[in-house]
């Protein structure tokens, strides 16, 4: 098995294997030493949501902004080849996330698990074949 990181604002409820570390935090204040620590990742994955507030612009505009940030992550700390797997709320930022994830990834393909609410703007973009940084 390889190292497994997961991050998570609450608390888990389960007990995870010995080869998996939890971090209790925002995955915003990680530091950049822990996640070196454990990379590069063979998979990023984001199921991060915002609080919805009942504004549906504010809530897909906040999911755009998770998404990107765990791209950030995937860029920085992802093995070349590796796969970045995000939820997202469908919206106008939807193809903007799409396009960034597409910079970095071979393919990029969009799923909504079947256990989804059929009413629900929740998608997961999947992405596989993560490109070589350029390094100029």
């Amino acid at each position: 098995h390889g190292k497994l990181l997961a991050v998570d604002l609450s608390p888990l409820g389960v007990v995870l294997p010995a080869h998996a570390s939890f971090v209790q935090g925002d995955a915003f204040d990680l530091p950049a030493a822990l996640l070196s620590e454990f990379g590069p990742f063979d998979v990023v994955l984001s199921d991060m949501a915002p609080s919805t507030t009942g504004n549906r612009d504010s809530d897909r505009y906040r999911s755009f902004e998770l998404v990107m940030h765990a791209l950030e992550v995937a860029r920085a700390h992802g093995r070349e080849g590796s796969s970045f797997v995000a939820k997202i709320f469908m919206g106008p930022e939807y193809e903007d996330a799409r396009r960034a994830i597409r910079e970095s990834y071979a393919e990029v393909r969009t799923l909504r698990p079947e256990t989804v609410r059929k009413n629900s703007v929740e998608v997961f973009l999947v992405a596989t074949n993560k490109r070589p940084v350029d390094a100029g």
